[in-house]
């Protein structure tokens, strides 16, 4: 015997209630990178060994303003650095952005939305800080052949200023 079961969908788009949980609404201010998987700043998010010459990413600075549930501004500067050997490190590059953001909730992730090119960066909330996942790499390269030595995703906390 086969039993049936209804489902009803209702849709109500006039709805004024936010569907985002309140706990994820932000404290407006400044919020500065801290650290990454709990180390404090160089922030080294890529690294590439070839010879005896580092290339890595550094990260000079991020900080992200909230100014609303709605809007921020976060400013990033990364720079490229090689070193030879034991001498010091030398920057051979930088980006720097300096983006006004949309601030949009989905499901537990803050996500702040640039009005141009830039991707989305993603964020979630504990107690009064914001912590965003980012990439970590590290290759080492012999002649022609190169090794990924690891591949992973970092925790990155900001804390509020």
């Amino acid at each position: 015997m086969a039993r049936i079961v209804g489902v009803a969908i209702l849709v109500c788009a006039g709805c004024s209630t936010p569907t985002e949980p309140v706990t994820l609404l932000l404290v407006p201010g400044r919020y500065v990178l801290t650290t990454i998987d709990g180390a404090p700043a160089p922030f080294i998010t890529g690294r590439l060994e070839r010879g005896d010459t580092l290339w890595f990413d550094h990260i000079t600075y991020d900080t992200v303003v909230v100014i609303d549930d709605s809007s921020a501004r976060q400013h990033v500067r990364t720079a490229n650095m090689s070193r030879l050997r034991d001498e010091a490190p030398v920057e051979n590059g930088a980006q720097e952005s300096n983006a006004t953001k949309t601030v949009v909730f989905r499901d537990d992730e803050v996500v702040l939305v640039a009005s141009y090119s830039l991707g989305p960066v993603y964020f979630s909330r504990v107690g009064s800080d914001l912590f965003q996942r980012i990439p970590i790499r590290h290759v080492r390269c012999a002649a022609n052949n190169c090794q990924m030595i690891s591949n992973r995703i970092g925790r990155a906390r900001y804390v509020r200023q």
